[in-house]
Formats: C-alpha cells, sequence, structure tokens
C-alpha cells in the first residue's frame, strides 16, 4: 500500500497561458456571448486531409450528450485544422478524436474526451504522432486546464498498472475490504488532486472547481458507490448494518452547486449515491438495485433527487437520469418524470435541453418521418408504415451493446411475432462506409435480413433523423404507434418486457389522427 501511496507522478510539461477572459457563470441566455476557438496541427506521418472529429457539449448528461454541436475537420496540405464556436456563456465539454485518413472509427487514435473549454478558450494543439502513440502539445489562451486534464490522464494510466493485478483480485473487492478500498481511493484523490494544485494559479476559479468535483465523483463512484450497487445491491447480498452506516457516511458536497453541475462524474456520482439511500431506505428493497428500477420505473428515484437537491445541481441530475437510454417504459412513470422535470428545472440552459428532449420524444409526439435507403437502394420513408406498429433499433459495426442486443431479439423477440404483418421491425445503421453497414447486414451480427434494413447515406451519426433524437451511439430503440406517433422512446430492452409492450401497443384500438 505504501508504494501505492508513494507513486511519484509524472514530469508535468505546463504549458503557461496566463490570460483567461473573465466571464460570469449564467443561468440565462443572453444575447452576448464569447467564442471557443479551437485551432491546431498534425505532425508526423502524412497528415494531409486527416479527420478531425470535434464535439463541443453544452449540457454534458454523462449517459446521453444532448444537443451537442459536432464538427468533422479535414486537414489542409499542412496538417492544420480548426474552428470557431459561437453562443457560449458557460463552461462546456470538449471531445476531440484524430480518425486519420481513413476516417474509419476502429482506427481511432487516443482522442481528448470531456476537456473542460470555457467561453472566450483560444487554444492551439499540437498533435505529434509517434511510435504507438499521440503526444499533444497546448497553447493559447485557456490552454492550461488542458495540459493539466492531460497530465491526470496519463497518471490515470499509471495507477491503474500499478494496481491492476490487486483491483483484479476477488479478496480486493470483498465486502470486508470497505476500508482499504477507501485508503486507495482517498490515496488517488490525493495523487490527482496535487497534479491540479499544480496548475491551479494558472486556470481559473471554475475549471479548479470543477476540475476537482471530475475528480472525486470518479473515483467515489469506481472504488466505492458504484462498485456496492452493482456487486451486492444488484445481486441483493447486503446484509450488514454497520455496513450501511458506512454507505450513508459518504455525503455529497451540494455548496457551489451552479459549478458542480458543470461536472458530469459529480452528478453521475449524486445520481448512484440517492439510489444507494433509497435502497436502505426502503429496508434494502431489491426492487430498488440498478436493473429493476431501469426496467420496472425510475419515478421514486427521481423524485429523491428532487426532493435532495436544488438548484443547477438537482436540475442537471434530473435531466442525467432522464435521458439514460437505460431506462426502460414502465407504462406512464417515465412520462410523468419528464413533464414534473419541464416544470421544476429552472436553470435556463438545462431547461431547454429538458425542454427538447421531452418535445420529440414523449408519448404522442409526431415521428420524424425519414427517408432512407435500404439495401436494394429504394428510399424507405417512415410514413409507408403508416397503420403499421414499428420498432426501430439504432447500431453500428462494432458496438458490442447492439451486437447483444441482436442476438437477445433473435431469440426472445422476433418469433413471437413471426409472420405478424402489423409489426414492422426497423434497423437503422450509423455506419458511414456502406460497404461495411453492407458486410455487417450479411452477417447479421447486429440485425437480421428480416428486417428493414436502412442506411443514413453516408453521414452516420450526423444524419438529421440521428441529430433530431440525439442518437450517436447504440443500441437505441423507439417504439412508434399506428398514427406514426411516439409509443415510446425508452421501451424495454428485455426481449420479454418488450414483447409485452408490442403485444399491448398491437391490442390498442388508436383511431388514426388527420396529419
Amino acid at each position: 500500500m505504501d508504494k501505492f501511496i508513494l507513486l511519484s507522478l509524472v514530469g508535468l510539461g505546463i504549458a503557461t497561458a496566463k490570460s483567461q477572459i473573465n466571464y460570469q457563470l449564467d443561468s440565462v441566455n443572453r444575447l452576448d456571448s464569447i467564442p471557443i476557438v479551437i485551432k491546431g496541427r498534425i505532425e508526423g506521418g502524412n497528415s494531409f486531409h486527416d479527420t478531425i472529429k470535434l464535439a463541443y457539449l453544452k449540457v454534458d448528461t454523462y449517459a446521453a450528450t444532448v444537443g451537442a454541436e459536432r464538427r468533422e475537420l479535414i486537414t489542409n496540405d499542412k496538417g492544420e485544422f480548426g474552428c470557431s464556436l459561437s453562443g457560449i456563456h458557460n463552461p462546456g465539454r470538449l471531445n476531440l478524436i484524430l480518425c486519420g485518413y481513413s476516417n474509419i472509427y476502429a482506427n481511432i487514435y487516443e482522442s481528448l474526451e470531456g476537456y473542460i473549454v470555457e467561453p472566450g478558450d483560444s487554444v492551439f494543439i499540437i498533435i505529434k504522432r509517434t511510435e504507438g502513440k499521440l503526444i499533444y502539445i497546448f497553447s493559447g489562451r485557456g490552454a492550461t486546464k488542458y495540459q493539466c486534464r492531460k497530465e491526470i490522464d496519463i497518471e490515470k494510466k499509471q495507477i491503474d498498472s500499478a494496481i491492476g493485478k490487486e483491483r483484479q483480485s476477488q479478496a480486493f473487492w470483498d465486502i470486508e475490504n470497505w476500508g482499504r478500498r477507501k485508503i486507495y481511493a482517498d490515496s488517488i484523490i490525493k495523487i490527482e488532486m496535487k497534479i491540479v494544485n499544480l496548475f491551479k494559479k494558472d486556470i481559473t476559479s471554475v475549471t479548479y472547481r470543477i476540475l476537482q468535483a471530475d475528480i472525486i465523483g470518479e473515483i467515489e463512484n469506481d472504488y466505492l458507490v458504484n462498485f456496492y450497487i452493482q456487486e451486492y445491491i444488484d445481486k441483493n447480498e447486503v446484509q450488514n448494518h454497520n455496513l450501511y452506516q458506512q454507505f450513508l457516511s459518504l455525503q455529497v458536497d451540494t455548496t457551489q452547486s451552479n459549478i458542480l453541475a458543470f461536472s458530469p462524474n459529480y452528478i453521475h456520482y449524486l445520481i448512484l449515491s440517492s439510489l444507494l439511500h433509497l435502497y436502505i431506505e426502503k429496508g434494502c428493497n431489491n426492487n430498488y438495485n440498478l436493473p429493476t428500477v431501469y426496467s420496472k420505473g425510475i419515478k421514486e428515484w427521481y423524485f429523491h433527487l428532487k426532493n435532495d437537491y436544488c438548484g443547477p445541481l438537482r436540475d442537471m441530475a434530473l435531466i442525467s437520469l432522464l435521458t439514460d437510454n437505460r431506462i426502460g417504459n414502465n407504462g406512464t412513470d417515465y412520462d410523468d418524470c419528464l413533464k414534473d422535470a419541464l416544470t421544476t428545472i429552472e436553470t435556463q440552459y438545462i431547461k431547454e435541453t429538458a425542454k427538447r428532449w421531452f418535445g420529440v420524444k414523449s408519448k404522442g409526439s409526431i415521428a420524424y418521418n425519414f427517408a432512407l435507403s435500404d439495401t436494394s437502394g429504394k428510399i424507405i420513408h417512415l410514413s409507408d408504415f403508416l397503420c403499421k406498429i414499428v420498432l426501430i433499433d439504432i447500431w453500428f459495426t462494432g458496438c458490442g451493446g447492439c451486437r447483444e442486443w441482436a442476438k437477445e431479439a433473435e431469440k426472445n423477440l422476433y418469433p413471437k411475432f413471426k409472420n405478424n404483418a402489423n409489426i414492422i421491425f426497423v434497423s437503422i445503421s450509423g455506419d458511414q462506409n456502406k460497404n461495411k453497414w453492407l458486410q455487417s447486414v450479411r452477417a447479421e451480427k447486429y440485425s437480421r435480413k428480416e428486417n428493414i434494413n436502412l442506411y443514413t447515406d453516408g453521414l452516420g451519426f450526423n444524419h438529421p433523423f440521428m441529430k433530431f433524437y440525439d442518437f450517436y451511439g447504440g443500441p437505441y430503440l423507439m417504439l412508434i404507434d399506428r398514427n406514426s406517433r411516439i409509443y415510446s422512446c425508452a421501451p424495454p430492452r428485455d426481449a420479454n418486457e418488450l414483447a409485452d409492450l408490442i403485444f399491448k401497443v398491437l391490442g390498442e384500438k388508436n383511431k388514426l389522427v388527420n396529419k
């Protein structure tokens, strides 16, 4: 343990860029804004016409990035790229991926994920290709926080390597070793905060607090809260009153709510801690483990969050929970929570996200009438299936969850509707490469040939249909009723439960609505 605590920090190459633009955290949108400029150059290898995928996340809900602004940048003959983002009032998150000339997900290099961006940032990023890795050099206004975050990422790899074998042992995760894991968690937080403190004088106070929240949220979740939920509560193995008290001793800091709301790690920590407390309050009832609440109903969890917290922290927790794609349909439960969120959430930029999510995904909303090509090149519209029930499945090649869902559906869903002409199964791929999509359709690893298999014409998840529903991955499911309206944007991921829901919709005598 001593060896672990004394892990040396990596050498810190600090890119100094002390000048900061003063801005004030805003809960409402103003007419004035300070743009963010991201430019850079790729060095090493042939960098002509490399592809850079960049995403700016105004509201990062951890489980879903709602309303993200995405750019695909192509380098010039000097390996240079750049863009400007406007309308920025508050800190956001930046994802940057160097995909290379082939622009194929399977060849993605090491990326920047969840890096904090602030109004007024003007950062230049040099990406150096070396043997087996990329080296990032940051300069410009606001660049210091990027360097700080990169040093934290490097330190994480060293920590994972140092304690990897011990973490893999069952003894480390035995329930009696709570105290040992707590020591580990506290030690890692101290090591990573030591890095942040080295940069403190050259970053804004807002960035400093968000980085601190990111670290605490991630480590406390990883070593303590999430572990106990997954390994013991989900398996209903927690039977020790003293352990409950240890759970309850994990107090979530709610001071500076407006700043903590910008940390998705901390929000996720808050959400799972709330479920943990709810489980204990309900006498350790197994109906309050993750699999059950996701499939049967989140209403009590939702209102537990609503009643325990306030301000932007509460608002961000509510929208993060509601945008989690693991939540299944449970009667009016999900829609009731969405409706309540619209009246509860007060923080303007979060309220806008809630309105958009509710507006396009709530039950009864008119579904997006896509026009997509099938495997023969024929254009298929959603309106072609009027008077039919439609289950839409979103997937992409290489998605492990999509592959598992396809197996589950093949075994427990499709056989129940064999020769039933009233239900249509539509599979829409986020693949950009048409040949890859066609190969995957033929292989039937993610879909099946009997489905209506559709292609987004090379746009992938940048297709208007995908962007309308904020689909940037998979698997996602949507159930459309006979009127081409949303029945559920969060149907059960359990095939048997989904089949029951489809039978219910098939049994409902909808009166067709004139549109």
